[in-house]
């Protein structure tokens, strides 16, 4: 069976070359055949079931399925996997097609629809029913206008975009105090280690822990609290190098990644950091008592996965707060590369 057939098939079934229908007037359907074929818009005729029974050639333009390939075939279940315009599937009660043929009256909805190559193409699709001489629903007829210059529709990616991105910024991000999160800061520990084994980029970490924290939630309130979480995020960023990288790893813990040959570098980037946060005048705003961070780091080697390392760095924070707090210890070790 191929694509010509009239939009009156009705009683048509698969392998009948015209419909059973009376009075039909010779050239009646190959007029009709002609006209929607030489239609620009994409054109499909639906039977009550939804099975196709007609398929224009815009419509083969449009997606590069051939009417053999899609005629007889459910809409949206069997062929083309329509979307809305945020990729989520079209459920039956929003079909504009399914719509036409239970309520008699035209639909429009604006989806996706998936061409034979993958890629998804914004329709606003219009469905009207098909009726017989005795004014019956017997199926209903499509066409799809391509909206992908249509302002409203640019605008709705654009939004769909920023939200997409604003929840990416809640997955990756510390919305206190801006810093790439937790969950960031392992997939670029990751990646770091990746990139010393693979290139023999040596580098390390540091964790940072603000001494006394309880006491300043306790005594001054959690707002001056959350100030000084917000100061010291802000000032740590500032102390790094270009191509290092700051994160909150949670609480009042903060995690560098730091390029560095040695523990004597990595050294001298935490007592950067550390001296920034005590020379800080932080009673001046807020009435935020003296801040002072303890930092413990360790340098990465191949034998590292990023556990070992983050134990190694953790012990040497461990140490640095036992020993009176305020101060900077580094794992020594002899790298292995």
């Amino acid at each position: 069976m191929d694509g010509n057939v009239p939009i009156s098939a009705v009683e048509k079934a698969p392998g009948e070359a015209a419909p059973r229908r009376a009075g039909t007037v010779p050239g009646t359907y190959n007029i009709f055949r002609t006209l929607l074929d030489a239609l620009r818009v994409p054109v499909h005729c639906v039977d009550l079931d939804l099975r196709i029974i007609y398929w224009n050639e815009a419509a083969t333009r449009q997606t590069g399925f051939e009417p053999a390939e899609v005629l007889w075939k459910i809409f949206n279940e069997e062929v083309l996997e329509a979307t809305d315009l945020v990729e989520r599937p079209i459920l039956p009660a929003q079909c504009p097609l399914r719509a036409a043929v239970t309520t008699g009256k035209p639909a429009t909805l604006e989806l996706h629809i998936r061409r034979r190559d993958g890629l998804r193409i914004p329709f606003a699709m219009h469905a009207s029913p098909i009726r017989d001489d005795g004014n019956r629903v017997i199926g209903a007829v499509c066409c799809w206008v391509d909206i992908r210059n249509n302002i409203d529709y640019l605008q709705d990616q654009a939004d769909v975009f920023r939200r997409l991105k604003q929840l990416e910024n809640a997955a990756f991000n510390d919305l206190l105090t801006g810093l790439p999160n937790r969950r960031s800061a392992e997939s670029r520990l990751a990646q770091a280690m990746k990139r010393l084994e693979e290139e023999q980029a040596r580098f390390g970490i540091l964790l940072f822990d603000i001494d006394n924290f309880k006491r300043i939630n306790d005594k001054s309130g959690h707002p001056v609290g959350d100030f000084a979480l917000r100061g010291v995020a802000t000032v740590l960023r500032a102390a790094l190098r270009g191509n290092d990288m700051m994160f909150r790893w949670g609480g009042d813990e903060f995690l560098a990644i730091v390029a560095a040959d040695d523990s004597s570098q990595l050294e001298r980037c935490g007592e950067r950091c550390r001296s920034r946060i005590q020379d800080n005048r932080w009673n001046e705003v807020e009435n935020c008592p003296q801040v002072t961070v303890s930092i413990g780091g360790a340098i990465a080697t191949v034998t590292d996965n990023i556990n070992s390392l983050l134990e190694r760095a953790d012990e040497q924070l461990f140490q640095a707060k036992n020993a009176g707090k305020n101060r900077v210890l580094v794992a020594h070790q002899i790298l292995t590369l």
